[in-house]
């Protein structure tokens, strides 16, 4: 028995496609649920949940800062840790308060009751903040200690 092969030579643009739809960054999500393929690894859970804890409650805070910009001096200078509750103002990183009322059901283990205003003086941690500073703008201000569900909810949203 003899077996023979046919070759289907593929245009540029055919290959092309074929590319682009094979690429890491669009096999995010599974077709058949919507839901990640990829989760984050055990590395990213750690450091996220470390930079994101705060061993003492926020309300106890006895510093303040006006900016980012001063509690970045202040960590760097050694008076205040990544987990040190703080009193700070966010700016931006407080988020669109429209979009927190979309997702407020969704992420209400992380976010807060009210949106953040970012003029005023909130208790976070200089890690939430450093978090929070990657997240898209208009996402509301996270505060709270992510761990490994929370950022398969967060990383869905981003995609």
């Amino acid at each position: 028995m003899e077996i023979k092969w046919q070759f289907t030579y593929l245009s540029a643009e055919a290959q092309a496609e074929a590319r682009v739809l094979m690429l890491a960054t669009n096999n995010v999500l599974s077709p058949a649920s919507g839901n990640p393929i990829v989760s984050p690894s055990q590395d990213m859970v750690i450091g996220l949940y470390y930079i994101t804890e705060c061993y003492e409650d926020l309300e106890s805070a006895k510093m303040a800062f006006v900016d980012v910009n001063e509690a970045e001096q202040a960590y760097e200078a050694g008076h205040i840790g990544l987990q040190t509750p703080i009193r700070i103002r966010v700016g931006e990183l407080a988020g669109d308060p429209q979009f927190h009322s979309q997702l407020k059901n969704r992420f209400s283990e992380l976010t807060m009751e009210n949106p953040v205003d970012g003029n005023a003086l909130i208790n976070t941690t200089l890690g939430r903040v450093y978090f929070n500073s990657v997240l898209p703008k208009d996402f509301p201000y996270i505060q709270a200690k992510v761990r490994k569900n929370e950022m398969k909810k967060n990383h869905f949203r981003s995609h």
